[in-house]
C-alpha cells in the first residue's frame, strides 16, 4: 500500500530528532529514539548501497517494491535473477536484489544491516512501504532487523519467507569442511540452538506492524526438521499480528517435487509462486483458501523455462556447496552484537 503523506512526514521528523538527539548528552530521550531506530550500522553506507540493485526505478512505483534477499552461499543475482527478478516485474511488481557479503556465509548480525538499509533506502525512494521477501538465510537476515531495528516494521508491508529455518536446521554440520576446524559463520547460527537463532526467536517471533508469510516444504532437503508439530521454517503465531505458515503440500500435495533440490527447486515452484503473488496482492499474508485449484496442475512458476530450469538449479546448489567449502571458517559461533544480548 501507499504510505499515507503523514506518515512519511512522522518518519522524517523522527529522523530530524534523532539526528539531534545523536549529538547531545545521553538522556532517556536519546536512548528512546535510539532503540527505536535500532542501534547504528557499523558496515560504511557506500558497502551498503553498492549491494542493493534495483533495475527500475522506484519513483512513481504503482506498487510496493519487493526487496529480495539471497540464500546462503549465493548472491543476489545468482538466488534471485532466473526467477522472482523477472517474474515479478513482469506481474507489475518492482524488484530491488540485495547482496549480502561473504556470498552470505559470513556473520548474518552484519549481514542484516544490509537490509535495514535497503528498506530504508527503498521507502525514501519509493515513498511506499517495502515488501521484503527471503530465500532459504534471507528470511533470517530479514526477521533480524526487522526485531532489533523496530522503525522498520512502520516501513515494511510484507514479510515473506521461502524455506527459511526460522528454528534451525540438523543439516548444517555435515556441510561444514571436513578437513577444516570449524564452520562458515552463517552455518552455526542456523544450527538448531544456536545463540543467533535464541536471540532472534527470545518471547517473540514476529512483531506488529507487518503481515508474515512462511512458506516452506515437506519435501526439503536442506531445512530439517519440516514435520508437525513443530517444522522449523513455520513461525509462532501472535495475537493481534497477521501471519501464517504454509507447507505448499496443503494446497497441492505433489507440490516441490524437484528431483535435484526440493530447496532450491521452491524458488521455480508454480505452487510457492502463487502464494507469494498472493500474499503481495491481498492484505495480510497468504491464505492457502484463496489459491486456484488450476495451480496444482502446473509445474514451474511463470517464466521458468523448463529446457534449462535444473541444470539452473543444480548449478546453483553446486555452487553455494562450493563456496561452504572454501570461504573462511571460524571455529566457532561468532559472538553476538551487545544490542542482542539483552
Amino acid at each position: 500500500m501507499r504510505v499515507p503523506r503523514l506518515r512519511i512526514v512522522f518518519v522524517t521528523a523522527i529522523a530530524v530528532v534523532a539526528a539531534t538527539v545523536a549529538v547531545a548528552a545521553p538522556s532517556v530521550a536519546h536512548f528512546r529514539v535510539r532503540s527505536f531506530f535500532g542501534p547504528p550500522l557499523t558496515v560504511p553506507q557506500s558497502q551498503l548501497a553498492a549491494a542493493l540493485s534495483c533495475p527500475q526505478s522506484l519513483h512513481h512505483a504503482k506498487r510496493n517494491p519487493v526487496l529480495l534477499v539471497p540464500g546462503t552461499g549465493l548472491t543476489g543475482p545468482e538466488s534471485w535473477g532466473w526467477n522472482y527478478a523477472q517474474s515479478l516485474p513482469a506481474a507489475g511488481f518492482p524488484v530491488c536484489v540485495v547482496t549480502l557479503p561473504d556470498f552470505t556465509l559470513g556473520d548474518a548480525t552484519v549481514a542484516s544491516q544490509y537490509v535495514v538499509f535497503a528498506i530504508r533506502s527503498m521507502f525514501l525512494q519509493s515513498g511506499r512501504q517495502v515488501d521484503v521477501m527471503g530465500f532459504s538465510q534471507g528470511g533470517l537476515e530479514n526477521r533480524w532487523a526487522l526485531r532489533f531495528w523496530p522503525d522498520l516494521r512502520f516501513l515494511v508491508d510484507d514479510y515473506i519467507s521461502i524455506v527459511t529455518p526460522q528454528h534451525g536446521t540438523t543439516t548444517t554440520a555435515p556441510l561444514c569442511p571436513p578437513a577444516t576446524p570449524g564452520c562458515n559463520p552463517a552455518l552455526f547460527q542456523q544450527a538448531i540452538g544456536s545463540n543467533f537463532l535464541t536471540a532472534l526467536n527470545r518471547r517473540h517471533e514476529i512483531f506488529p506492524g507487518p503481515s508474515y508469510t512462511a512458506l516452506f516444504t515437506r519435501n526439503d532437503d536442506v531445512v530439517q526438521p519440516q514435520t508437525d508439530p513443530n517444522p522449523s521454517s513455520a513461525l509462532a503465531p501472535r495475537f493481534f499480528v497477521a501471519s501464517s505458515s504454509i507447507p505448499v503440500q496443503s494446497v497441492c500435495p505433489n507440490a516441490d517435487q524437484n528431483p535435484v533440490s526440493p530447496h532450491i527447486g521452491s524458488l521455480a515452484d508454480a505452487t510457492f509462486y502463487a502464494l507469494v503473488i498472493d500474499a503481495l496482492s491481498h492484505p495480510g499474508p497468504a491464505k492457502a483458501s484463496r489459491i486456484a485449484h488450476n495451480v496444482c496442475s502446473q509445474t514451474y512458476a511463470p517464466g521458468i523455462d523448463p529446457a534449462t530450469v535444473l541444470g539452473t538449479i543444480g548449478n546453483s546448489l553446486g555452487i553455494a556447496f562450493q563456496r561452504i567449502l572454501t570461504e573462511p571458517t571460524v571455529p566457532a559461533e561468532p559472538p553476538l552484537p551487545a544490542y542482542a544480548t539483552h
